[in-house]
């Protein structure tokens, strides 16, 4: 079985997005998964964000699996084996988080996702991309997510094709200030977690401190 771990990211988010690959290609070393980080072929048209299910199609090509892991995501216990993860019985292994606040919002991670090479998966990324209204709930903050949600909630061959899982058992969210203001408290990171996705907008000065704070964490436990 093959299994990839891919990532991308562009020059302006070469300090962060440095950081976050070398915990992945740390990672897929450990366990014989290959690596790749695309640098360039980011669709200029939209959010870069948009751009991962090219990138993991392309992957897919050469792949069984694919773990997607967004440039600002640190695997931080590179203990978890991705075989204990994914399940043959699904095209998708994904996360679902849940905001309480004065709107409960359900949507599906896109920070990072296992994808298994199927006609499903590239049926669901082509239509996603292909999805290009602006009136989903929360769209605005949520872009690409509040697409597959969509389609997630609206079909049941979706729902049969993909599997959510507990957040946490894939990534999770930093203990700051955002998080506490969406209460997602159940979904901050701890030591022993997999993953620490940054949420935050990649120019601000809290999302730089807290990138260089985990990946010295990182470094921390791999000279163990």
């Amino acid at each position: 079985m093959k299994i990839a771990v891919v990532t991308a990211y562009d020059d302006a988010y070469t300090h962060i997005g440095s950081m976050a690959e070398e915990t992945m290609s740390y990672y897929a070393k450990q366990h014989g998964y290959s690596f790749r980080c695309f640098r360039s072929g980011f669709d200029k048209t939209r959010h870069p964000s948009w751009s991962k299910f090219h990138f993991t199609m392309r992957a897919l090509h050469e792949a069984d699996w694919v773990v997607w892991m967004d440039a600002d995501v640190f695997v931080m216990n590179p203990e978890i084996r991705i075989e204990d993860l994914i399940d043959d019985e699904y095209s998708m292994i994904c996360s679902a988080f849940v905001w309480v606040g004065p709107v409960k919002i359900f949507a599906i991670q896109s920070g990072l996702f296992i994808a298994r090479n199927t006609p499903f998966t590239f049926d669901y990324f082509n239509n996603v991309l292909g999805d290009t209204r602006t009136d989903l709930p929360y769209q605005n903050r949520l872009r690409e997510e509040s697409v597959m949600t969509n389609l997630y909630m609206h079909s049941a061959r979706v729902q049969n094709h993909i599997k959510l899982i507990t957040m946490n058992k894939l990534t999770s969210f930093p203990q700051c200030g955002e998080a506490e203001n969406m209460n997602v408290q159940h979904m901050v990171y701890r030591p022993g977690l997999f993953s620490v996705h940054l949420m935050l907008d990649h120019t601000s000065e809290e999302k730089h401190r807290l990138a260089q704070l985990y990946y010295n964490e990182w470094k921390e436990y791999t000279r163990r």
